[in-house]
């Protein structure tokens, strides 16, 4: 796939519509379009999907997933993103350490905040969306 630049700008062909050049008004003459009455077939049973899933929405487990545990040179890229100093980089080992010895899950309130605190540095100061880590 290729993608749009200065030099394929002038290869980009536009329909030669006039809706498309300007606003056309709405009269008698030219009425509001209106939408089908009913879905093609195709679409139906999609959007029948969708409806009666929207409130009831449940996450299914993914079958397959493992646990992983970071590598050293994962752990050390981390630490050079970060820009953390050599005691930040030790707490944060040491903490990870707990958690993976906890069988992964993140059960203790300090770790949860260190790794809140992590994750917004990597968002450069915005709060993710994520509040509870849990791996």
């Amino acid at each position: 796939m290729e993608g749009c630049n200065r030099k394929g700008k002038k290869a980009i062909v536009y329909p030669n519509l006039r809706s498309a050049m300007c606003p056309v008004g709405h009269s008698t003459d030219i009425p509001v379009p209106q939408p089908p009455a009913e879905m093609p077939s195709g679409d139906a049973g999609n959007s029948e999907e969708s409806e009666s899933d929207g409130d009831s929405y449940k996450p299914q487990p993914e079958s397959g997933k493992k646990q992983h545990l970071i590598t050293q040179p994962e752990f050390n890229d981390l630490v050079r993103d970060l820009a953390l100093t050599k005691q930040r980089s030790e707490l944060l080992a040491y903490r990870s350490a707990r958690m993976e010895s906890a069988g992964g899950r993140c059960t203790d309130n300090s770790i949860q905040k260190t790794l809140f605190r992590f994750a917004a540095i990597l968002l450069n100061g915005e709060q993710p969306l994520v509040y509870r880590f849990e791996w």
